[in-house]
């Protein structure tokens, strides 16, 4: 097997997971990572240059980063070879398993995901998991449930068919394949009809939901959830499941994962995972990196990850972030920082607040708004290079409490600096 962009968090992950099962696995990426580190750990071969006269592979797996004009795959379909792209792979995966529940969600999918994953481990329940991010939790690796983010871009999420589906939330995203709001919602109502047993929802997803499904609705505040956000603070989150009241301790900031966390409870305790070991597995979960991942403390600031990328995510990061806080922010594609460009202004507006070049993923600039046209109309600065931007830090540091690092794309790189 030979997987085309194995540097990717999923595609890294289905390549471990193929090594487990036995495979021949080899893998090609511009770019030498932590993620294909471990494949080739695991024994699998990696290059990072075209490698013409490497052909011992016979299916390609490759992911939606890869371009149709990729020598890469032009060899493969040159030869015959068959080619997936990652989700049909995924959806294949999950298959093998004899359960399958999958997390779907504008936001929020890897920390309820790996939450998820750390209190079945905890409870004894095996799960073979399929996480956007590297866990801090507990993960108990080789189970028949196949736990799972199901992304919904470019509707790859139809590959699966869940026993359990999860739906955090739908706000429009991904302008670049939903031109709309509707047609972003009319996805996600294709992914509940592929739900065979029981749909955990978000109040306000109801009318997402086919008819006739067995339902459980989380809702944000205490009204009419069958699981409800009764109150927040830091450091604990109260709930109110079928009329039993929940305290919780955690360690998950924020009112947004409060909300994770009523989802991971009423599935869990559905499952039949009693009360205390709930509770106590939420109290220990240390949360998923780069998910207000605080790095250190540098001069008295402590230097906070997050992969906020939208502008409901910055709000709902910058609510949950105490003290005077210096922002930095990648935004992540041309077309989405197009789309929302006003929301963006706004959550950033009258912020300090500073801007890095944009991570264009698969896009060009002709294809929206570049972070130096958010930076302009914020009145603020746009750098270009890390080592500017970590000169940047040590400048300033010392007059903020935070440095809330935020974005999706290769932003994340700073960290380098900082260890």
């Amino acid at each position: 097997m030979h997987f085309l962009g194995v540097g990717g968090v999923s595609m890294s992950k289905l390549a471990l997971f193929s090594i487990k099962k036995g495979a021949k696995v080899s893998g090609y990426d511009c770019t030498k990572s932590e993620n294909t580190l471990a494949v080739e750990r695991a024994g699998g071969f990696i290059y990072y240059d075209y490698l013409p006269s490497f052909t011992d592979f016979d299916v390609v797996i490759y992911s939606s980063a890869i371009k149709e004009d990729n020598p890469e795959l032009k060899k493969a379909r040159a030869m015959g070879v068959p080619c997936l792209e990652r989700y049909v792979f995924l959806g294949a995966v999950s298959r093998l398993h004899k359960e399958t529940i999958a997390v779907a969600g504008t936001h929020g999918k890897t920390t309820t995901t790996a939450l998820v994953e750390h209190v079945f481990c905890l409870a004894g329940i095996k799960t073979t998991a399929h996480i956007g991010g590297e866990s801090l939790g507990e993960v108990c690796d080789g189970g028949d449930i196949f736990l799972t983010e199901a992304c919904e871009y470019k509707k790859s999420f139809l590959a699966l068919k869940p026993d359990i589906s999860l739906i955090l939330n739908a706000e429009h995203d991904h302008p670049d394949c939903y031109p709309t709001a509707q047609s972003f919602s009319d996805a996600f109502k294709l992914f509940a009809a592929s739900t065979k047993n029981k749909i955990y929802a978000l109040k306000q997803c109801e009318n997402l939901l086919p008819n006739g499904v067995e339902r459980c609705l989380i809702d944000a505040a205490e009204k009419a959830g069958d699981c409800s956000v009764i109150d927040v603070v830091d450091g604990g989150v109260t709930l109110n499941y079928k009329g039993e009241i929940v305290s919780i301790k955690t360690a998950l900031k924020g009112r947004h994962n409060a909300i994770n966390i009523a989802f991971v409870y009423a599935v869990c305790r559905d499952k039949g995972i009693d009360k205390k070991t709930v509770c106590d597995a939420v109290s220990t979960f240390k949360g998923v990196k780069r998910r207000y991942e605080i790095l250190c403390e540098k001069d008295g600031a402590k230097i906070i990850l997050d992969y906020a990328h939208h502008p409901t995510e910055i709000k709902s990061v910058l609510s949950a972030t105490k003290g005077k806080t210096l922002i930095i922010f990648q935004p992540h594609t041309f077309s989405r920082t197009a789309k929302y460009f006003d929301e963006f202004v706004d959550a950033l507006n009258k912020k300090d607040v500073i801007l890095y070049k944009t991570f264009s993923a698969r896009e060009k600039e002709s294809d929206g708004l570049s972070a130096r046209a958010l930076a302009a109309k914020l009145g603020t600065v746009c750098l270009e290079s890390l080592d500017d931007l970590y000169n940047v830090i040590l400048k300033n540091d010392k007059r903020y409490d935070n440095v809330l690092v935020l974005g999706a794309g290769d932003i994340d790189l700073i960290r380098k600096y900082f260890q």
